[in-house]
């Protein structure tokens, strides 16, 4: 989910992101620099779930098992072990390159992480290979949505519902979606509403509503969805939505306990360590709050983790390391005119 930052600068900083105005003064100290859009300290060895484990076994015993090197492929994307979910499905298409799984797989990590070219190449691929399969349309639906690319995504969107009008996915992951992105809510509600009566028992469906009650300030009904969505899947993503909602309510600790759930619950995501990033920028937390930008920038650098950061810093009163981050910024995101506005308010200092 992304969600549009602005600043004012003056006497003193004012962030708003997500509903949220932040006050931030300037502090006489001297700063710790620390290394702009740096990724965060190197983790512990990872270990295997007993399914990844129980996979590499098989495929150790099979080498020609496609079907478990692609579920290998997304157990890693879902773990959140990106450079790993990438090679497998990258080994897979090195030996059969017509791999429509490997082709969505690959395509789904490379969007995930702002790669949008390389990922448009992967889901046209696989819809050249199957074009009556409604998920090939919906995957480059979504890229295009990512992307703001609004045509094109309702054009593929649509065409997966002419295939598959039953898939209530289409309707809440794919339309709802990108209406909401557009700021069309009221096709967004119906589209959500639609998905609910093909898919009562879809929690997604219900996190969807919940998304569009937040954005509309009609808060007890979003945090209701979140919760029906949570009740109904307890790894539902409802927890991204639900963090925000608590922003936007300035109910920070509720906020923080949201996101961090999502974290140790469904995987590592850019919006997540974002939504920690404003919240400890709020609280002050200055050194917590550049790890959590830098782990958002690790992943998609394209989400505003560098702009994050430069917000930080000029709180910091580190000019220096803000100008790095806003380069950073401006380089993902050449269109980023908040990157650039701060950069010019900031070139004297």
């Amino acid at each position: 989910m992304k969600k549009n930052t602005k600043i004012i600068l003056s006497a003193v900083i004012t962030v708003v992101v997500v509903g949220i105005a932040v006050v931030v003064t300037h502090q006489n100290k001297k700063v710790k620099p620390v290394v702009a859009g740096a990724e965060s300290k190197q983790s512990p060895a990872v270990v295997d779930t007993p399914e990844i484990a129980a996979l590499k076994q098989q495929i150790a015993a099979d080498p020609s098992n496609e079907s478990s090197q692609v579920k290998l492929g997304n157990d890693y994307f879902q773990a959140g072990r990106y450079n790993e979910s990438e090679q497998e499905f990258r080994n897979i298409l090195a030996t059969d390159q017509n791999s429509e799984g490997a082709l969505l797989g690959l395509g789904n990590v490379l969007r995930y992480r702002g790669r949008y070219e390389e990922s448009e190449t992967a889901f046209k691929k696989a819809v050249e290979l199957d074009p009556k399969n409604s998920e090939n349309y919906v995957e480059l639906g979504k890229l295009y949505r990512n992307w703001n690319k609004w045509d094109e995504a309702e054009a593929s969107l649509k065409m997966a519902a002419q295939l598959d009008p039953k898939n209530d996915l289409i309707y809440s992951y794919g339309l709802g979606y990108l209406y909401r992105d557009e700021g069309k809510l009221d096709l967004a509600v119906q589209s959500f509403q639609k998905a609910v009566q093909l898919n009562p028992t879809n929690d997604f469906n219900y996190m969807g509503l919940g998304d569009i009650y937040r954005d509309t300030k009609q808060y007890d009904k979003s945090e209701a969805n979140f919760k029906k969505a949570l009740e109904m899947n307890p790894k539902s993503e409802s927890y991204l939505g639900m963090g925000y909602l608590y922003m936007d309510e300035n109910k920070l600790d509720l906020a923080e306990q949201a996101f961090n759930n999502y974290l140790t619950k469904i995987k590592p995501k850019s919006e997540v360590y974002n939504g920690l990033g404003y919240i400890y920028l709020q609280e002050k937390k200055y050194d917590q709050a550049i790890d959590m930008f830098g782990k958002s920038a690790a992943i998609n650098p394209t989400l505003g983790g560098y702009f994050g950061q430069a917000q930080v810093y000029v709180a910091e009163g580190d000019y220096a390391n803000a100008k790095t981050s806003l380069n950073q910024e401006i380089a993902v995101n050449p269109t980023s005119q908040q990157a650039k506005n701060l950069l010019t308010q900031i070139s004297g200092k």
